[in-house]
């Protein structure tokens, strides 16, 4: 072990992805009522969540090296291991 004693900086924390995670648990948790507007509004975005992430895929699949991602013996190993042995295992 190091001499260097680790900070925790709670501001790494508190961003709004994760306030607004923690929001919603306690909404839910605590069964406070939202009005129609706002609940439209975060069924909207919920709604649109899946295809933004999916697109945010897209664009960095788009900008990796495909001979890079393709080199290596590790890759494929992994692959293999994906595609044809968990679904083995698991049937």
């Amino acid at each position: 072990m190091s001499d260097r004693a680790v900070k925790f900086d709670i501001r790494k924390l508190l961003n709004p992805g994760t306030i607004a995670s923690v929001t919603a648990i306690l909404i839910f948790a605590f069964k406070i009522p939202v009005s129609a507007p706002v609940a439209s509004l975060c069924e909207y975005m919920g709604n649109a969540a899946i295809p933004l992430s999916m697109m945010m895929i897209g664009v960095s699949l788009a900008r990796l090296d495909l001979k890079r991602a393709f080199q290596g013996a590790e890759n494929y190993i992994f692959l293999m291991v994906k595609m044809l042995a968990i679904p083995i295992l698991l049937s």
